[in-house]
């Protein structure tokens, strides 16, 4: 495919034309095992293999860190997405919607289809595409599998793809752009094999703890900076032109920034490797984040009193701010 044919331009048509099919398919498979199965029955629905014991808190936050790690990507390289909005009002409307409304709606719309199609064909599955094939309809289940498969690229290439592309590029700047950085992230997403890292529902949740646990301190680093250090001022021209004059920086590296970093995800990856530590593993995201918010919050405050010549020239000499 030319290169002229890729990019976010296609990506945002390609997701236009497929958003209401999937809301058309989601909708109706939601609305078809209610039918089936009955509400009330989906509602107090429970699968043989859910884990019923232990602390129920507990357990819906190791969820929440699932849910919340397939998202770390994006939300390390929320300037990606962000960059073209036209004020912070537009792309904190859209991303309410597009995600936080969007995933309330789609989960309950998978509850009902899985549980309904349990109870309806008397076998447990967690795979849509296993109530797929079981329809009379050929049409039926042929659309819905494109939907579904097309679905499948757009989602990955949004959260997945762009953050790695532009990560990619970053590394060699000067050789490498954004478009060379989507090639080479898609042929290593290809290697790495990913589908077998969705076997089971075991392997699925050991990748997604793994992810928070990695990107977790990232976000923990980039909020403490920028909230507490920072207090919200950046001087984008001095950030990309001349890291030099910031003290925290050597040779170009916030060495403090991957310190913290590092030492939270040995923190937040324990469990993997001490089981009396599984916990921590199970919250790896919420756990990386808090760690590394806390630690450099601290050691960049202590840095900050020691040299505040080198934070008020970033603070009160901008010509470029960002104040949100």
């Amino acid at each position: 495919m030319p290169l002229d044919l890729v990019g976010g331009g296609v990506l945002n048509k390609f997701t236009a034309i497929l958003n209401p099919c999937i809301y058309i398919v989601f909708g109706g498979m939601a609305i078809w095992a209610i039918y089936l199965a009955g509400f009330g029955n989906i509602v107090h629905y429970v699968p043989a293999n859910v884990q019923t014991g232990g602390n129920s808190l507990f357990l819906f936050l190791v969820v929440i860190n699932a849910v919340v790690a397939v998202w770390a990507a994006p939300a390390v390289s929320a300037s990606d997405f962000t960059q073209n909005a036209k004020n912070f009002k537009a792309q904190a409307t859209g991303q309410t919607f597009g995600l936080a409304v969007a995933y309330v709606l789609f989960a309950v719309a998978s509850v009902c289809i899985l549980a309904g199609a349990s109870i309806h064909y008397g076998t447990e599955t967690w795979n849509v595409l296993d109530i797929v094939q079981k329809w009379d309809s050929l049409f039926a289940s042929i659309f819905a599998v494109l939907v579904i498969l097309m679905t499948t690229i757009s989602t990955n290439a949004t959260g997945n793809i762009i953050p790695a592309g532009y990560q990619i590029a970053a590394i060699f700047p000067k050789k490498l752009t954004y478009k060379h950085g989507v090639m080479i992230a898609s042929i290593i997403s290809v290697l790495i094999c990913p589908w077998k890292l969705m076997e089971n529902q075991a392997s699925i949740y050991l990748f997604l703890d793994i992810i928070g646990g990695i990107l977790g301190p990232v976000i923990g680093v980039m909020l403490a900076h920028y909230f507490i250090i920072m207090k919200r001022n950046i001087n984008l021209d001095s950030l990309y032109t001349e890291p030099g004059q910031f003290s925290y920086y050597k040779n170009g590296f916030n060495s403090l920034a991957f310190i913290v970093t590092i030492v939270a995800v040995i923190i937040s990856l324990s469990g993997k490797f001490i089981p009396a530590l599984e916990p921590v593993s199970r919250l790896s995201w919420f756990v990386g984040v808090i760690v590394a918010f806390g630690a450099y919050a601290f050691f960049a405050s202590l840095h900050r009193k020691k040299n505040p010549s080198f934070y008020e020239d970033t603070t009160e000499k901008l010509e470029t701010e960002i104040n949100i």
